[in-house]
């Protein structure tokens, strides 16, 4: 679903919605057992894996000021381009038997990005000074932790039984109890970036 404004004197932009539904794997299997232990086996170890669908939201507006406004507050354009997806479930342990498989939450992501912009001209050529910033709200993401198994072994999840059992979701990490380890310089690998600049357009 898109929702698009595409000509404005004070704004115009899009948003839209996305829903995915994705399964992979294979149909049917590729040998057939007469040991009832290696049937067993090879019924409880799924061949199709069928993912939570996950809404993904996307929008770019623009706004900005007419051109009769003046010299100084004619043509200011400010951009904002934002998305958010659901992070939806992720199996934690694949390897398990069936009835003993567990799904857990993953942290959703978000991210804005904004440029703001002052455009001229100088003789027949367009300019425009401009700043932009990456991942405006400094969004840390999901972290890297030094020893991924301890990580996921820190986390309380709902599944788990007395005082291991929380709310976390896989990408958590602000809770004191969590252990991602001591290499700090690595965890995070999307900081806020600001750029200042020239456009020319000959």
């Amino acid at each position: 679903l898109r929702l698009e404004k595409r000509t404005g004197r004070f704004w115009y932009g899009f948003a839209s919605v996305e829903y995915l539904v994705k399964s992979t794997g294979l149909t049917g299997f590729a040998t057939i057992y007469e040991d009832p232990q290696l049937a067993d086996l090879q019924r409880e170890n799924a061949t199709q894996f069928r993912d939570d669908p996950v809404p993904v939201v996307t929008s770019n507006l623009t706004f900005r000021t007419p051109l009769d406004y003046g010299t100084f507050f004619g043509d200011w354009r400010l951009n904002l381009l934002m998305e958010w997806s659901d992070g939806g479930t992720t199996l934690l342990n694949p390897d398990a038997p069936l009835s003993e498989q567990h799904r857990v939450g993953v942290i959703d992501y978000h991210n804005m990005d904004l440029l703001l912009e002052k455009r001229f001209k100088m003789f027949s050529t367009r300019m425009g000074f401009y700043m932009q910033i990456r991942n405006l709200t400094n969004f840390k993401g999901f972290p890297n932790p030094l020893n991924y198994t301890r990580y996921e072994d820190s986390l309380h999840f709902p599944h788990e039984q007395g005082e291991q059992k929380g709310n976390d979701k896989l990408g958590d990490y602000k809770q004191d109890y969590i252990d991602l380890g001591w290499n700090t310089w690595s965890h995070f690998v999307n900081p806020r970036d600001i750029f200042f600049g020239l456009r020319v357009q000959l």
